[in-house]
């Protein structure tokens, strides 16, 4: 690993870090900072592209998209696919951004960790560190 790698890294934790930290007590808004809003602003932080998510304001309404479109994944990538943004092919690594099954939540937006570890912005408020076993991964997006 280059020099350059290894700062990219530590860069990235310690954004990860501050954007858990910043919600880290507080229950989510849709639309704002919910499993699909917190991971894209990971994106924006990251690589500077700023994503059009559609417009939603409830639970209810991001189900309601979500069945429209055939799931979350859709929303993904019609999301993605416009900031050149493309699926990672294999594990994801840290950093990435993925839709994962969760049980008894549908499908769920997650930001990817170390370890085969993902950040997922609770319902319930905070974040949850999930382990998600690889048949739950829908898809992993390369940031």
């Amino acid at each position: 690993m280059t020099d350059h790698e290894r700062d990219k890294i530590v860069r990235r934790r310690m954004l990860l870090r501050a954007m858990c930290a910043q919600v880290a007590r507080t229950a989510p808004v849709y639309g704002v900072d919910d499993c699909s809003a917190w991971p894209a602003q990971w994106v924006a932080n990251v690589t500077g592209k700023a994503l059009d998510l559609p417009v939603y304001h409830s639970r209810a309404e991001a189900e309601a998209m979500m069945d429209d479109a055939g799931g979350l994944v859709p929303i993904w990538d019609r999301v993605l696919s416009p900031a050149g943004i493309g699926p990672r092919s294999g594990f994801p690594r840290f950093g990435d951004i993925g839709v994962i099954e969760t049980f008894g939540f549908r499908d769920v937006g997650v930001i990817f960790c170390e370890l085969g570890s993902a950040a997922w912005r609770a319902h319930r408020g905070g974040i949850q560190f999930l382990a998600p076993r690889h048949h739950t991964i829908r898809k992993v997006w390369a940031i």
